[in-house]
């Protein structure tokens, strides 16, 4: 690519070109601490560069590799990845633009991005569907299939039991092996 000079600059205008930019400038519109959190990151993203990068434009630049470098770009990777997915792809995206599911579509980024990296095919679980409950997604590879249910402690809680959401994933229907 022409404006691309490393994997990084790719990723970089996938997450902002998925998320689109009529949602993405209206985020940027708001005050900062009222902001989507990935668009909080990517203000933090635009500072450390700005910090960081002190090459004149055109030449590849470096920075530290920091969380906030690794959640911004981990995520654009992960769906980069779920790109052949486009099912799965727009559903996560839907849920990452919502602030009450974000993180647990973000951990479900990851998730399917692990399935994605070692071989496996990934098809939807219609959750919509009322009659009965849902994993995620099934994940096939080699003829051997299995229900993938993901679950990450939400952030701010004031306790560490995680038993009930195991207890309600356990619950959960399933045709196939459990993950």
């Amino acid at each position: 690519s022409r404006t691309h000079k490393t994997f990084t600059d790719f990723l970089g205008d996938y997450v902002r070109t998925l998320l689109g930019s009529d949602w993405g400038n209206a985020e940027i519109a708001k005050p900062l601490k009222e902001r989507h959190t990935i668009l909080q990151w990517y203000d933090a993203l635009c500072a450390l560069q700005k910090k960081t990068m002190k090459k004149p434009a055109g030449e590849i630049q470096e920075m530290p590799m920091t969380g906030l470098v690794a959640a911004y770009y981990g995520l654009a990777y992960n769906l980069y990845l779920l790109q052949h997915n486009v099912e799965l792809q727009e559903y996560l995206i839907k849920r990452l633009k919502q602030p009450e599911s974000f993180y647990a579509a973000y951990y479900e980024t990851f998730v399917a991005a692990w399935f994605i990296n070692a071989g496996f095919e990934l098809r939807l679980e219609d959750e919509q569907d009322p009659t009965r409950t849902h994993p995620e997604f099934v994940a096939t590879r080699d003829g051997q299939s299995y229900s993938v249910e993901a679950k990450t402690r939400q952030p701010f809680k004031k306790h560490f039991d995680v038993g009930n959401q195991l207890y309600k994933a356990l619950r959960k229907e399933t045709h196939h092996q459990r993950v």
